[in-house]
């Protein structure tokens, strides 16, 4: 490089190249195979005063090059694949390919609900499971949405309370951590009961790392502690959290434990059980039709209303749908029923089939005098199935003494059933079921005819099956006739004859009469009081649902005797075998 002129040439621009040698090839090895580059190439119009050994034509500078792109004055094969490339870009370019357009589709015309249908459920709205009834039900969760949008958030300038809670049915303990190690703070416990809109605020020390709260077990509490310094009230840690005064683990166990307690008697025997096969819901017509006509005959889960015990753990929590299994004495179905008119009928084996679904205990209550048992059934591995995994007590489906289940003698046998009868066993099952699955009856509607929207208080002063009972209180008659003046029920009839009758004494006449009442009813007499338009629409929902069940039926069926068959001869011949081998 030189600083006088710049970048200096290279060494090789004006050289004398050396002479070719005696058999014409040039004195670089390669430049046979491959030619210089463009920068390599002399002009073509040689001048006289020009070295003559650029006019050489062997020395390999002007070979003919394979790549026309670094020749000059060269020109390639007219059949060249690159120049024929060249050639395709003078052309107008190609229309896009036509986009294939996607068939729109057509939603299904939604199905208009006539003047007629809308009156007869704004009539009904009163039965659970209705779209109106649905609507009322959601009601209760309202409250929990209204409360997330007014809840407060923490102050940017404040660090996060490290809290540990325990929550209890009457109580909720809290134990928190202390931030700093000083002695100028104070803790203020906030719950605000956000049902009874009640706060009650507590201060502790800074000495004090714990408190602990009674609460009213099924009610909402928003817990808030402020951690302050005692000089100016600076705050320096803040947590807030909404709990539900519910069951623990411990509580559900003791209720168990009362309950297993109220079935024995304490009689170390078997459990009163007796052998079933089906399954039965009782709902009024107006439920089903609904179903029917506007649900593609789905029967839908519902949220779980405030039924039993106020702390249960799936109150508000899961969805289901309840069936009964209880047969009167006689092992035939009841006809009469509180809940509605018609009844429906499912193979047991079909919500109660162990290999697939799993068995929880979630309550353990009473009314009055009747005590009721609820056994919820997951899908296994199902969403259900997961949070009841968690919060609830599986139970074994062969040894439990609510309902309990025997295995077939061999792989050609049917599972058994079998349910307790000295208290009511309300199954719980989680998913959603087509009507097609089962048969209709019309019955008797005994009492309102229907459930009550969010269900009935369980009796909070009965010691057999509360964990803290409480003491009775003398209430007044005149409320009970309030409570119960829309029901045209035989306890309303008992109550407004003589106000003064004790609730206990009137509601045992009621379950007697209405024991009695069902018992002295033959098959005649009970058709003769039905409602003929009633049974027979009852017969044309059973046409309607299960008109396309006689095909598949058939088809299963023979099916099912093919396999049985094979199975059969199969068998006889496992035995042949045996037999020659042995001979």
């Amino acid at each position: 490089m030189s600083f006088n002129g710049g970048w200096a040439p290279p060494p090789w621009h004006h050289q004398p190249a050396p002479m070719p040698s005696p058999n014409g090839q040039s004195w670089r090895p390669y430049a046979n195979q491959q030619g210089g580059g463009p920068m390599r190439q002399p002009p073509h119009n040689h001048h006289p005063h020009m070295n003559p050994q650029y006019q050489n034509p062997h020395n390999g500078w002007l070979e003919i090059l394979d790549n026309p792109y670094f020749s000059r004055g060269v020109h390639p094969p007219q059949n060249h694949f690159e120049r024929n490339q060249m050639q395709n870009f003078n052309q107008p370019p190609l229309p896009p390919p036509p986009v294939q357009q996607r068939p729109v589709l057509k939603s299904p015309p939604k199905i208009q609900m006539n003047e007629y249908v809308k009156q007869t459920l704004m009539n009904n709205a009163h039965v659970p499971g209705l779209r109106s009834g649905l609507q009322m039900r959601n009601a209760m969760q309202q409250r929990a949405k209204n409360r997330m949008k007014g809840q407060e958030q923490r102050p940017k300038t404040s660090m996060q309370l490290m809290v540990n809670f325990k929550v209890f049915s009457e109580r909720i303990e809290l134990r928190w951590q202390i931030p700093a190690k000083r002695k100028d703070l104070k803790f203020i416990i906030t719950m605000l009961n956000t049902k009874m809109n009640s706060v009650e605020s507590i201060e502790r020390p800074c000495s004090s790392a714990h408190c602990e709260f009674q609460v009213q077990a099924g009610e909402n509490y928003k817990v808030e502690i402020h951690c302050k310094t005692e000089r100016d009230g600076f705050l320096l840690a803040y947590w807030t959290r909404e709990l539900r005064a519910e069951f623990s683990y411990s509580e559900l166990k003791h209720l168990l434990e009362k309950c297993y307690q109220f079935v024995t008697r304490g009689i170390k025997a078997d459990p009163q059980m007796h052998e079933f096969r089906v399954v039965y819901r009782c709902k009024p017509k107006v439920y089903w039709d609904e179903i029917h006509h506007y649900c593609n005959d789905v029967m839908q889960k519902y949220i779980k209303d405030d039924n039993g015990q106020p702390g249960n753990l799936i109150n508000g929590k899961i969805n289901g749908l309840f069936f009964s299994a209880r047969l009167l004495p006689d092992l035939t179905l009841p006809q009469f029923s509180p809940f509605g008119n018609v009844r429906m009928i499912v193979n047991a084996f079909l919500i109660l089939n162990p290999e697939r679904h799993n068995f929880y205990f979630s309550d353990f209550y009473c009314n009055k005098n009747i005590h009721y048992v609820t056994i919820v059934i997951c899908v296994v591995d199902s969403e259900t199935d997961r949070y009841c995994r968690e919060k609830l007590v599986k139970l074994n489906p062969l040894s439990n003494p609510f309902v309990k289940l025997i295995p077939p003698p061999d792989r050609f046998g049917q599972w058994r059933f079998y349910i307790n009868y000295t208290l009511w066993v309300e199954l719980y099952y989680t998913e959603d079921l087509q009507l097609d699955m089962g048969q209709f009856s019309a019955i008797m509607a005994t009492g309102a005819g229907t459930s009550k929207i969010g269900g009935l208080p369980n009796n909070k002063n009965c010691n057999l099956c509360n964990l803290y009972p409480r003491k009775k209180k003398v209430v007044e008659a005149v409320e009970e006739v309030a409570a119960v003046a829309d029901l045209d029920s035989t306890m309303a009839t008992i109550l407004r004859e003589d106000a003064r009758v004790d609730s206990d004494v009137a509601d045992t006449l009621v379950y007697l009469i209405d024991r009695v009442e069902e018992r002295s009813l033959t098959a005649e007499e009970l058709a003769e009081k039905l409602d003929p338009e009633l049974v027979k629409a009852v017969e044309e929902m059973n046409k309607a649902v299960n008109k396309e069940e006689s095909l598949f039926g058939s088809i299963a069926k023979n099916l099912s005797d093919f396999v049985s068959g094979f199975n059969k001869r199969k068998d006889a011949l496992i035995q042949e075998i045996r037999k020659l081998r042995n001979s």
